[in-house]
Order: structure tokens, then sequence, then C-alpha cells
């Protein structure tokens, strides 16, 4: 069984657009919850595409993938529709943590992985992780 990716988006931009987007992930889910597939428009060729557990909450998309965010799957929505984003994302088993940006064509990814896991030690005193 893969881990699960938990994905949180913030869409910006035009309302209009931002609003057709969310429809789009309310359509996804609902087609995958009828048909038991995988459901993706066709203008999407990215290779991690699969989402699950799609739900909006107040301006947020929310959904899980599978061991990794689906990066390249957003910033073609993001394109097909004009609109930016803002996304978190966090897979605690791999400690993969991370946020990546979409605002007027510019692209940012900052992420944390295995190797700067090894950075955090534990301060029993402090009772939390802290960074050397």
């Amino acid at each position: 069984m893969a881990n699960l990716c938990r994905n949180c988006v913030l869409f910006t931009g035009d309302n209009s657009k931002v609003e057709q987007v969310k429809a789009l992930f309310e359509e996804i889910q609902d087609m995958q919850l009828k048909t038991g597939k995988w459901h993706i428009p066709e203008y999407i060729t990215a290779q991690n595409f699969k989402m699950q557990n799609i739900y909006l909450e107040d301006k947020n998309v929310y959904y899980d993938t599978r061991w990794y965010p689906n990066l390249e799957a957003l910033l073609q929505i993001a394109d097909h529709y004009g609109v930016g984003f803002t996304h978190h994302y966090e897979e605690p088993h791999q400690f993969i943590h991370g946020e990546a940006t979409y605002m007027d064509g510019v692209y940012n990814n900052v992420c944390l992985d295995q190797e700067d896991r090894e950075l955090f030690k534990y301060d029993s005193e402090k009772k939390a992780y802290v960074l050397d």
C-alpha cells in the first residue's frame, strides 16, 4: 500500500477561473467515486496525477496523492485555467514537507526531505525538535 501525501492548495487569480478549478476537483472526485477509476482531464500529461479523498473547505482544495505531491499536474491545471497557487504538502513517513508556489508564471518549490531530517535533533529539555 502506498504512503499518502497530504496536499492543500489555495488557487489564486480571477475569481471565476478559481471557481472553475475548484469545480474541476469536485468533478474529479465525483467521477472517481462513480466509476472506481482514476479520472483526470485530457490536457494533463503528468505521470503523477492521481488524487483521492478530494474535498473543498473554505478557499482550499484538499486531497491525497501517492508517495509525493503531484506538482507537475498542478502546474498543468494552473496553466490551463490561467491561475496561480500556493501548495502545502507533506508525507510524514518519508519526511517530505514543502510549499510550492506558482504566481505570474514563476514557480518555486521549497521542500524538506530525508537528508534534511538528519539535521533535526530532539532536545529533551525543550521537548521539541531543533535544527542544528
